[in-house]
């Protein structure tokens, strides 16, 4: 069956019931919305469920501790398993200590701690290892990539939970230790291979950077971001960035949907006068790909202290919509229908309980975020975790904090209905339906206290998973994009993988509402193929083969 052009999908995926580059005007105080009744329940499970371990530890900028979370099949057997980031009490860690902690998934939603026996020999580091789960070598079982200051290590998954020894892709320098704290792959020079993308949060010279009066802290010396293209023959270091930055957060995206992998690099420090906007880097193609960074005009230099991001087409137009939990209030940038984005995250009703002015942000510093249905109703919600950045401070202004998506979009704060705020340091989420029930739950991690596992019930929306099978080295589908039409309505998702601090399952989960059929799905693949499928039924997981998949 031959692939349908991509105009025909931009006009099925224009029919919407936001027309492009509408929004609604931003809203004042007395316009905010009243709270309608959560039709999701979540109830935290963790204790009778497995996860009944503490993660006390210390955090501090510019660096994190161990509150990062992985969700993901890593066995192969159908179920979500988790990786949760940890650190023993004496701060004082061999390498091979600070391994992530594997939660073997039952089925059931319930979870084992597993010895994965990675061996890494004597070699110590001084700071966090945080970790992504992604399968880059096609065999469907994900290799866990372990980073943190001044490395970048690839284990690789032998199947059955067991691992390999790590190998370097990035050798560690003491001399000179870069801050690394999040990783983004995709396949940048579309050869079929997934890449890699490592941004720096620049040297780290063993003090934390303290502000004298009004005067905002230093920053550490800018380091350039890393670019690793992934070949026949292994990975290998390029240069492809034009400007080094300070960032803890990016992601490989699609943004204009012409099948090949552009680059998101969130600015972290916000309006810090040494640091630089965001980025987003349009991908011109070649080996090594041509990357040019035109955010400034397409409305994404962002001045920002970016922590978290999702993307989803949340006004319906076609073209992804992105949002970033920062400290302070989120930041949503929305497709405008000409390739440029407008903030719209005010009108939106994505504000914080007070209604801050615009130029007064909050002290609440937001980590993971997450757009993700929780209600099946075909509207993202936002959830958001939250904590506080010094190392030693009790206060409770940092909760957690959920918003209820519906048509518009228009976002609604249920965080007090459904006990959501908790005010402990939580730094990664995941969302995932781990018991299988058809619904998203969330894991909550952090350094303080034991991890929370929101468990959804409640809902009785339609829904439908869906799993890519891509060819060669991509198995997973990092970067593809998943149009389903049900009910006379779009929705755009797109196969991300760690997003910070949190990483989901390599599934994208579409909430149906009340509609009993799906009427379309249609899949852009990384190397630009579009490809439509016949509409399967809801209620299941269905695995979208490419073409060329083996």
């Amino acid at each position: 069956m031959p692939p349908p052009s991509l105009a025909l999908l931009l006009l099925g995926l224009l029919a919407s019931s936001v027309a492009p580059g509408c929004a609604p005007a931003d809203p004042t105080p007395d316009d905010e919305p009243s709270t309608p009744a959560p039709a999701m329940a979540l109830v935290d499970e963790a204790a009778e469920r497995g996860l009944d371990f503490v993660q006390d530890g210390q955090q501090g900028q510019p660096t994190l501790s161990h509150g990062g979370v992985v969700a993901t099949d890593l066995d192969g057997d159908g179920d979500i398993d988790i990786l949760i980031g940890r650190r023993s009490p004496d701060d004082t860690l061999t390498y091979s200590a600070r391994l992530p902690l594997v939660l073997s998934n039952d089925g059931t939603g319930h979870f084992t701690a597993v010895d994965i026996g990675i061996s890494v020999g004597s070699f110590s580091i001084e700071d966090s290892v945080d970790f992504a789960a992604v399968d880059t070598t096609g065999d469907r079982l994900p290799e866990l990539y372990l980073f943190g200051r001044g490395f970048v290590a690839e284990v690789k998954n032998l199947g059955g939970l067991a691992f390999g020894d790590p190998t370097f892709l990035v050798e560690p320098n003491p001399e000179a230790p870069v801050v690394m704290n999040t990783l983004a792959f995709g396949d940048l020079d579309g050869d079929g291979d997934l890449d890699l993308v490592v941004p720096t949060l620049g040297l780290w010279d063993g003090t934390e950077a303290q502000p004298q009066g009004d005067q905002l802290p230093g920053l550490p010396a800018s380091v350039p971001h890393l670019v690793l293209l992934q070949g026949p023959d292994g990975w290998a270091q390029v240069d492809g960035l034009t400007s080094p930055g300070y960032s803890q957060m990016a992601i490989m995206t699609d943004r204009d949907g012409d099948g090949d992998q552009d680059l998101f690099l969130v600015a972290e420090f916000g309006n810090h006068p040494e640091a630089t906007r965001s980025a987003f880097y349009r991908n011109e193609g070649g080996t090594p790909p041509v990357l040019e960074n035109d955010a400034g005009l397409v409305g994404a230099d962002l001045e920002v202290g970016g922590m978290g991001i999702d993307s989803a087409d949340l006004n319906r137009d076609g073209t992804l919509d992105y949002c970033i939990a920062q400290f302070g209030p989120p930041v949503c940038i929305a497709s405008f229908g000409d390739g440029s984005w407008v903030q719209s995250e005010r009108a939106w009703g994505l504000w914080l309980p007070g209604n801050p002015p615009l130029d007064q942000p909050p002290q609440w510093s937001a980590y993971s975020l997450e757009l993700a249905d929780l209600e099946n109703d075909g509207w993202p919600d936002v959830a958001i975790i939250a904590g506080n950045p010094a190392p030693n401070d009790d206060g409770d202004t940092h909760q957690d904090r959920l918003w209820m998506g519906g048509p518009g979009p228009t976002f609604v704060d249920v965080t007090d209905d459904v006990g959501f705020g908790d005010p402990r340091k939580h730094f990664g989420m995941a969302a995932a339906d781990f018991d299988a029930d058809g619904l998203l739950d969330l894991v909550v991690t952090g350094a303080e206290g034991s991890p929370v596992l929101w468990m959804n019930h409640g809902s009785d929306g339609n829904w439908i998973e869906v799993e890519l099978e891509g060819p060669g080295r991509n198995a997973e589908g990092h970067g593809a994009q998943v149009m389903v039409r049900a009910g006379g309505a779009s929705q755009l998702r797109e196969q991300l993988n760690l997003r910070s601090l949190g990483q989901g399952p390599a599934r994208l989960h579409f909430g149906l509402g009340a509609a009993t059929e799906i009427e379309a799905v249609e899949v852009l693949w990384p190397d630009g193929l579009l490809w439509t499928y016949d509409p399967p039924l809801p209620g299941a997981v269905v695995r979208l083969r490419h073409p060329d998949a083996r």
